[in-house]
């Protein structure tokens, strides 16, 4: 993979916080990466790495210049949640909640989104007592989430 773009990064950031899959520490630690690896470093992500609080990295977050490519971000964040997925398939109901929010907040697609709305539905007729089985869920939320296996790692 080539190395992508600071905005593309932010973007991983930001969309991550507010899905909840990566931590203000995470973000403002890559920050703090790019800062130290150039003489030079730009503004916008010195303004990340000095940042204080969510509301305000959300704004550097957003405010990093650069060619962002938002959906390579989402499925980034996707491929996340697969590894997560992986090696603990016991929140599926709190994982396929935030692949659904990563997908609309990246403009993934309706298909997407579509195929983790339906283990939520599925998920929900289960807790009803109406329907299905937590493991069918379980493998549904794994053969969805194995489509993501590019990642990015800080």
């Amino acid at each position: 993979m080539p190395n992508p773009t600071n905005a593309t990064v932010a973007a991983y950031y930001l969309y991550g916080l507010e899905a909840g899959i990566v931590t203000l520490q995470q973000a403002k630690d890559w920050a703090f990466s790019i800062v130290e690896s150039m003489d030079s470093p730009p503004a916008d992500v010195i303004d990340v790495a000095l940042s204080r609080g969510l509301p305000e990295i959300n704004e550097k977050l957003n405010a990093v210049t650069g060619e962002r490519d938002v959906q390579l971000a989402g499925k980034w964040l996707l491929n996340a949640l697969n590894r997560e997925f992986s090696s603990n398939p016991l929140n599926v109901e709190r994982i396929t909640k935030q692949a659904m929010q990563v997908i609309r907040s990246t403009a993934l697609g309706d298909d997407e989104y579509y195929a983790f709305d339906s283990i939520d539905d599925s998920l929900a007729l289960i807790q009803s007592g109406t329907y299905g089985s937590l493991e069918g869920c379980r493998s549904e939320l794994e053969n969805a989430l194995s489509a993501y296996q590019e990642g990015f790692e800080a």
